[in-house]
């Protein structure tokens, strides 16, 4: 399989048309009030027809499990290392104590290669936020590492087939469509804004169209997990049946 410029663009194309969620994320459950969250290497195809991509995962999955709670409640989150490298999980967006933060290096020291780290804070405001490695960002999230952290208002406003999560990334792939790793770090991408990918992924998996139902709400949580795109995002209906997400700037 080769990833074109045009290829590309016409996947671009029919990214546009992605509507609500067949591919639901899985959830994390916790077990004595402690989710357990694992980071590990996986294997995982991108792209239909291109060759498995050697990706870096929380509990096997790209993106990791969804962590849904209600405002107000506590979360116990034990995190596994099982990388070969240092790794920490930051809480984006969250507003909790630093020692919680995750930053490493700077709120707390990376956990080690074998090594666990107990997470355990307040969720004080309901919306949309993520959880991603915060050691080495630009490698570890582009391989993977992240994840959405959902709370809730005390009283949901929507139900959960109405209430759906999309995490959108832009995967650099190569010609026979598995994960570019070896660009990763290049200095091209320091010095012009970021790194830019050439596959588009919504919950891990290229997107499609599917049905909603016409004349119902439906709350869209959008997390934008790549390093540096900026997508430009609108819903609305098209032919009164299909709620379309339309992408620019390619």
């Amino acid at each position: 399989m080769q990833i074109s410029k045009r290829r590309f663009l016409l996947s671009a194309a029919g990214a546009a048309s992605f509507a609500a969620l067949p591919f639901r994320l899985n959830r994390a459950f916790a077990s004595d009030g402690v989710i357990e969250i694992t980071a590990g290497k996986i294997q995982k195809k991108l792209a239909d027809g291109g060759l498995l991509s050697s990706l870096w995962s929380y509990n096997g999955e790209v993106p990791g499990p969804e962590i849904r709670v209600k405002k107000g409640e506590r979360v116990r989150v034990r995190f596994h290392n099982k990388l070969e490298e240092p790794s920490s999980i930051h809480w984006h967006g969250i507003r909790i104590e630093n020692a919680m933060d995750g930053v490493a290096g700077l709120t707390q020291e990376p956990v080690p290669p074998g090594g666990s780290f107990d997470y355990d804070f307040t969720a004080p405001d309901a919306g949309t936020f993520w959880y991603h490695a915060h050691n080495k960002s630009w490698n570890q999230v582009a391989r993977g590492l992240y994840g959405p952290l959902i709370v809730e208002e005390p009283e949901p406003l929507f139900n959960s087939a109405h209430d759906l999560t999309l995490v959108i990334d832009d995967w650099r792939l190569k010609r026979d469509g598995a994960f570019d790793e070896e660009s990763l770090g290049a200095l091209m991408d320091w010095s012009h804004g970021g790194r830019l990918g050439n596959w588009l992924t919504v919950n891990g998996k290229f997107p499609e169209r599917f049905q909603v139902q016409a004349g119902e709400p439906y709350r869209l949580r959008l997390i934008n997990s790549s390093n540096a795109r900026i997508f430009e995002i609108y819903p609305k209906l098209f032919d009164a049946k299909i709620l379309v997400s339309r992408l620019r700037n390619f």
